[in-house]
């Protein structure tokens, strides 16, 4: 559960996404195996090196741009059968985390707290 409110909360970013799909939980109605070869090719093919845009959006246009061969150095070059299934994947995370990625979304809604900054010296 936490690692899906981090990935909400964070605008899904690599990270907690990542860790989201390792967690051996997650199964969005696959096998665990498929979930665990399909984070390799998330990760590899367009987290890994990049800058993505925020949000499910970021993704998917990563993902295209990926298939385009416009991502600057990714990891794992993805064939267009492999981008389909990460496609997939990517529609059944939205799906799961729904009415909360929505909630999230709404200015206002949730205030955002600054990161806090080391104290410096007692």
């Amino acid at each position: 559960m936490r690692d899906a409110i981090a990935v909400v909360a964070e605008n899904w970013a690599s990270v907690p996404l990542v860790a989201l799909l390792r967690n051996r939980n997650v199964s969005l109605a696959r096998p665990r195996a498929e979930i665990g070869r399909l984070t390799d090719l998330v990760e590899l093919g367009l987290l890994r090196g990049q800058r993505l845009a925020p949000g499910p959006e970021g993704l998917k246009a990563g993902l295209a741009a990926s298939l385009a061969g416009g991502l600057d150095h990714p990891a794992r070059k993805l064939t267009e059968t492999e981008a389909e299934a990460v496609a997939d994947l990517i529609e059944a995370i939205s799906s799961a985390l729904g009415a909360s990625d929505q909630a999230f979304r709404v200015e206002g809604l949730f205030r955002r707290r600054p990161r806090r900054r080391p104290r410096r010296g007692l």
